[in-house]
């Protein structure tokens, strides 16, 4: 019954997700460029965080719901994600102590910036 359910809500929404998604996958690689091919990975934490974010804005916006109810429903997904960027980072700690491997790229934070951004 639940998969169902949950099979259904995606149906409708995956478009606005994809959006989303495009959006928060493109954004950092504008504003910091591409420092290695392993930046350009498809399945960055912030590109899936974006997609839940931005999708379902788009989607309760489309809705022409209320703002504040709007908020209300969307606070789980922020929640969510708030939740999953902390587990993701310490987890990058982790493994960074652990193996030395750096996971950065794979997140979707960037390592160095653009010089003339800051001045």
């Amino acid at each position: 019954m639940k998969a169902e359910k949950y099979k259904s809500i995606f149906k409708e929404r995956w478009k606005f997700y994809l959006i989303g998604y495009l959006i928060a996958y493109f954004i950092p690689i504008i504003l910091y460029g591409i420092p290695s091919w392993q930046y350009l990975f498809p399945t960055r934490i912030f590109g899936i965080s974006g997609a839940l974010l931005i999708g379902t804005a788009f989607y309760y916006g489309s809705k022409k719901l209320p703002v504040v109810e709007i908020t209300f429903r969307s606070l789980k997904y922020v929640g969510f994600m708030l939740v999953l960027m902390l587990l993701t980072l310490a987890l990058k700690e982790l493994i960074l102590s652990i193996s030395g491997f750096d996971i950065t790229p794979f997140i979707g934070i960037p390592n160095t910036t653009k010089q003339g951004n800051f001045q």
